[in-house]
């Protein structure tokens, strides 16, 4: 798949969750490859498919981004969160098996 935003382009793995109702990306992808974020003043927090919340989620989001896969275009706000490969793992109900960013089976917390 690739990420668009400007005129920046970049290669990435993504993991897709049908189940998710959070469109997440990692902090770390957000770094390297200097995506625009949005700080908020105060967090929005995220639960995890266990209903924790996730330590760091909530505070940044992305400007929408473009996604590409072949001809298939899609525009996306994505919120910034660090990327745990445990909790991560055992919320995985199948797709693809890989890296940020995507989705991670988040979910906003009940007003």
């Amino acid at each position: 798949m690739i990420i668009l935003w400007g005129l920046t382009q970049h290669v990435v793995q993504v993991l897709l969750d049908t189940g998710c109702s959070v469109p997440l990306i990692s902090t770390r992808i957000t770094e390297q490859l200097n995506i625009p974020r949005i700080c908020r003043s105060e967090a929005a927090p995220l639960l995890n498919c266990s209903g924790e919340e996730v330590k760091g989620a909530g505070m940044e989001y992305t400007k929408p981004l473009r996604l590409q896969h072949r001809k298939h275009y899609s525009r996306e706000v994505f919120e910034v969160a660090p990327w745990n490969r445990k909790s991560t793992s055992s919320c995985h109900s199948g797709g693809l098996r890989s890296t940020p960013p995507g989705c991670m089976g988040l979910q906003r917390t009940p007003l």
